[in-house]
């Protein structure tokens, strides 16, 4: 996914496009709208993962959305949006499935060849307390080619707005319009064309019926069609007729018709998978890492990863030095560097049991992690998440590739001192430079996380630019939040000044500081 947009969603009108960088991260205010923005992919991951019909599982295993009511914005409208941009890249990379085209490959490629973007927007509305998809719109570089569109119980209309580039239909609205077969996958609508279906939508638009319904070698022709994925009739088919203009026109015509829906399905067919794949590829860690504990116990199974409260980190961390991969000796040279202690397990001798330990560089005194405040225990999760990229099964490995290429952390910085919340900046960036399929969301509060971030991008020796990485201000103006990005240059400077209340603080502090000794010197 290259970029989503959400309209009537929480405390957000319209946010308008936001872009999915290497690194994205949200500030503002607290209530301001950065965990409803920040958990939106969160609940599209467990829509996609669980085993649900529903088009949005607002409520699910990893996170509450909320309900209906809660969701939409302000509880004032019937209906929200929600738009998704895919590269070109992300829809024709599964290839187009065997026997699908056929003959009509070739004009497949030509219709995609100046298409950049794939975008679909979903406007959703609750009916009989169930969920349910009110429009679907496909867009070709942003210019809306189709739509479905919900009339009544159950009944979707199928519109061609716009001519596919080279299958010219026509510029009126309702030039296409008919009523399909639906079948949605989540928020998907597929579209099954069959023989019946195909033939009807011909006679409607080309009063045709007594030819269609007389000649058999006609409908043998559309039924094979169907049935393989193409119809494509071509001249060869009737070699021994004698067409009339109108009958070649006719035999245009339902190529044409037939090859739309050929190109929409497999398009939309694409869509799934992207998304299907995102879901599988997302990672959570919640604002509120649990709490370690003294004693572990070997677990049988695998994880693919930390979990939404940090509950299996300690589980990976095993796997990793059961494995010998060297996940737990990056995890510990990282704490060791930012906060002066080293980490490792420690079995209990004549036991399935274990226990986390740190060290203090220079000392033999192993202590648990319990007994060493939360500061470790809280970025342990998220540490361990950026190091993990594989299990030691080989058998999970193949059936969860690419998993993990995006996370999403909320205020990572917890109990952190200003060292450890830059120190972070060093993780996600050198982590997105060593595998340029990662993605981070990151909220935070952290002045010291961000202004490293600054640093990094203004460095030569880092192979990071302001084009890699994505800084949102969130804001709440009365009843609706807005979102901006603020941009930055090339040297790591923001473009624009910034909201007041924010990297203006510690000025302000320091100038009241200043007034309060100033006041104080005169009544001494």
């Amino acid at each position: 996914m290259k970029s989503f947009t959400l309209e009537n969603v929480k405390a957000f009108k319209n946010t308008d496009e936001i872009s999915l960088k290497p690194i994205n991260i949200f500030v503002g205010k607290n209530s301001s709208g950065k965990s409803s923005l920040l958990r939106f992919p969160v609940m599209l991951s467990q829509t996609f993962s669980e085993d649900v019909i529903t088009p949005f599982l607002f409520f699910g295993n990893q996170i509450d959305y909320g309900n209906f009511e809660d969701v939409v914005h302000n509880q004032e409208s019937d209906t929200m949006s929600f738009s998704f941009n895919f590269e070109k890249k992300e829809i024709v990379k599964y290839g187009i499935p065997f026997g699908f085209f056929k003959i009509n490959k070739h004009d497949f490629k030509k219709l995609i060849k100046d298409i950049n973007t794939f975008s679909i927007k979903v406007t959703i509305m609750k009916y009989n307390r169930k969920i349910i998809v009110k429009e679907f719109d496909l867009f070709f570089d942003e210019i809306n080619v189709v739509r479905i569109e919900r009339e009544k119980k159950n009944k979707y209309r199928f519109l061609v707005l716009r001519a596919f580039k080279n299958y010219r239909i026509s510029d009126d609205e309702i030039n296409l319009s008919f009523y399909p077969e639906i079948e949605f996958r989540k928020f998907i609508p597929i579209v099954n064309m069959g023989r019946d279906e195909l033939i009807n939508l011909i006679i409607n638009r080309m009063d045709c019926e007594n030819y269609i319904n007389s000649n058999e070698i006609f409908q043998d022709i559309i039924t094979e069609g169907v049935r393989n994925g193409n119809i494509n009739i071509s001249d060869k088919n009737f070699a021994q007729q004698n067409l009339s203009l109108e009958e070649e026109h006719l035999i245009k015509e339902i190529n044409k018709v037939h090859f739309i829906f050929q190109i929409y399905n497999y398009i939309t067919r694409s869509v799934y998978r992207a998304m299907r794949d995102f879901a599988n590829s997302l990672s959570y860690i919640g604002p509120f890492r649990k709490d370690p504990e003294r004693i572990y116990r070997d677990s049988e199974s695998s994880f693919m990863n930390v979990g939404k409260n940090g509950e299996n980190v300690s589980k990976i961390l095993r796997q990793g030095q059961q494995g010998n991969n060297g996940l737990l000796e990056k995890v510990s040279n990282f704490i060791s560097d930012s906060m002066g202690y080293k980490l490792d397990i420690e079995e209990i001798e004549h036991s399935n049991l274990y226990k986390l330990i740190v060290q203090t560089p220079g000392s033999r005194i192993n202590q648990n992690i319990i007994d060493v405040g939360y500061g470790i225990s809280q970025v342990l999760p998220i540490v361990t998440q950026v190091f993990y990229e594989k299990s030691t099964d080989e058998e999970i490995n193949r059936f969860t590739r690419n998993r993990n290429n995006i996370v999403i952390i909320e205020q990572p910085e917890l109990h952190l001192h200003p060292a450890a919340q830059s120190s972070l900046a060093d993780l996600f960036v050198n982590k997105v430079i060593e595998n340029k399929k990662s993605k981070f969301l990151i909220e935070t509060h952290s002045e010291h996380f961000i202004r490293k971030l600054q640093v990094l991008i203004a460095d030569p020796n880092v192979n990071i630019t302001e084009n890699d990485i994505a800084i949102y201000y969130v804001d709440k103006v009365s009843t609706y939040s807005t979102i901006k990005e603020m941009e930055l240059t090339e040297q790591g400077q923001f473009k624009e000044r910034w909201p007041s209340g924010f990297f203006d603080k510690s000025f302000q502090l320091s100038r009241e500081l200043i007034g309060a000794n100033n006041r104080r010197g005169s009544t001494d």
